[in-house]
């Protein structure tokens, strides 16, 4: 979660400058930095906060849903597994994120 929000608040979700502008693209960047200043999913006050920026994120449209950089993340992982990476290695790789 830690590596989604750090990518997300750096750089403008595509999908959501496409459906939206890209002036709400940088509002959700700048929510998830809000996020990751409270200590994202690793303190309680970021976790409420992370919970609240997903149902905020999660209209009924989607408009808001930053798949562009779920995608990265996941396609990122799929390639870091399938050269033989383990799980088990992922939280020190992210830590520095």
């Amino acid at each position: 979660m830690t590596a989604f929000l750090t990518i997300l608040s750096e750089v403008p979700d595509t999908l959501i400058a496409r459906k939206n502008g890209a002036a709400a693209a940088e509002d959700v960047s700048r929510r998830a930095a809000r996020v990751l200043a409270v200590g994202g999913s690793l303190s309680e006050q970021g976790r409420a906060r992370l919970a609240e920026l997903a149902r905020e994120l999660g209209d009924a449209a989607h408009a808001l849903n930053p798949g562009t950089t779920a995608d990265l993340v996941a396609a990122s992982l799929f390639v870091f597994l399938t050269e033989g990476g383990r799980l088990a290695d992922v939280p020190a790789l992210t830590a520095r994120w």
